[in-house]
This record gives structure tokens, sequence and C-alpha cells, in this order.
């Protein structure tokens, strides 16, 4: 008596080339991501208003505001107070690198 079970296929194969492009594909975004380093990225250089942060992150003041409240302490130790207009270089910087601008 012959065996009627369906052989199932062998899917090794084809697991196998699924891995190799998603090896390409990520070797592509490490490409990427190597041609432009994290040192190199042109942020805001000098002081700036709280107004001109506002327009760079394309934003409302009562949003940009909100924004900042998380980071509060951390502002507050580089010297910026919640009144205050204009923000030092390190500030500037500090929130270009945590709203990824």
């Amino acid at each position: 008596m012959k065996n009627n079970m369906i052989q199932e296929p062998d899917y090794r194969y084809e697991l196998t080339e699924v891995r190799k492009q998603l090896a390409k594909i990520l070797q592509q975004v490490d490409d990427l991501l190597e041609r432009t380093p994290i040192h190199q990225i042109n942020y805001p250089h000098g002081p700036m208003t709280k107004a001109e942060m506002v327009q760079l992150f394309h934003t409302t003041s009562r949003t940009f505001s909100n924004w900042l409240k998380p980071y509060q302490s951390e502002l507050e130790k580089m010297g910026v107070t919640k009144k205050q207009k204009k923000l030092p270089e390190k500030a500037v910087r500090f929130l270009c690198e945590k709203f990824t601008i």
C-alpha cells in the first residue's frame, strides 16, 4: 500500500534566500548610515531665541514649551530658565539632538 500523505515543501531553500536578501538590505542601510556620521550633521551653530527654535522645529510656541517640559531639569543645568528667551549654544545643540533635527 502506498503512502498517500502529502509531502510538505522544503522551506529551507526559501529561508536561505530570504536571509540573503535581508543581509543585502541591512548592508545597504549600514552603507547609508556610514555616509553621514552623526558628528558631521550640521546643527544650528550659536545661541538662538526660542522663537527661532519654534521656526526650526515647524511648530507653535505652546507646543515647543510642552516639548521642553520633560527636559527642564537638564536645561536648568545648562543655565536655561523657563522665561529665558535666548538659548545658549549648548541648549540648542541638546534640543536638536533630542528632537533629531
